[in-house]
């Protein structure tokens, strides 16, 4: 076993390529000690149970998603297209997923949502904080591309829920046919969504 100070960070990445490619139910805490080279015991040691471990593992992913997210969403550029440079890289990351494991494994955080948001409370709640923060973020760019006059959005927050539930169906079809390739149109189909959504006109003639 590694030294103390690094079998948790093993555990934990372990566990993340484990659920990544075959979900929460199918693995293990023996397989995660396994993967990570790290015994029975000390797992316990750091994490009550696999949940524990689990919910530790989400905050890892969204770390991962959140750098991301501020690569390219934060970055040099006008709104939309920052948001094209996040959606590329998106369908960028599919591919090489694929390339890596032989097949599309999806969007770790929408897998764990659809695997465990109706079996175990507390992952939900996580998961759906995790959600709610990528939603915020996005938000925050559909409200700049709004001010700059590149998008008419009405609710630049449900728009960024909108996109959210659009890109995770997207994404959860490419794992269903092992097709990352069809993840190439993600960027200009989500701008074809966006522009099509009420605007604020609409909002007022509606309200």
């Amino acid at each position: 076993m590694g030294r103390p100070s690094d079998a948790r960070e093993k555990l934990l990445e372990a566990a993340g390529r484990l659920i990544s490619a075959r979900g929460y139910t199918a693995v293990g805490v023996s397989e995660i000690c396994d993967e990570a080279g790290v015994k029975k015991g000390s797992f316990y040691h750091f994490f009550d149970s696999k949940r524990d471990l689990v919910l530790d593992v989400i905050d890892s992913y969204w770390e991962h998603m959140a750098e991301g997210l501020e690569l390219t969403l934060g970055g040099a550029g006008k709104p939309l297209a920052r948001l094209e440079r996040f959606l590329r890289a998106n369908a960028n990351e599919a591919c090489r997923g694929r390339d890596a494991v032989g097949h599309v494994c999806g969007c770790p955080l929408g897998n764990l949502a659809l695997e465990l948001s109706t079996q175990d409370e507390l992952l939900r709640e996580k998961l759906n904080e995790v959600f709610g923060y990528w939603t915020s973020r996005l938000a925050a760019v559909l409200e700049e591309a709004t001010q700059a006059g590149e998008l008419d959005l009405g609710d630049p927050q449900r728009a960024a829920g909108d996109l959210v539930a659009f890109v995770e169906g997207r994404v959860l079809l490419s794992k269903l046919h092992n097709d990352p390739e069809s993840l190439a149109d993600l960027a200009p189909s989500v701008l074809a969504l966006l522009r099509a959504l009420p605007g604020v006109s609409a909002q007022q003639t509606t309200a």
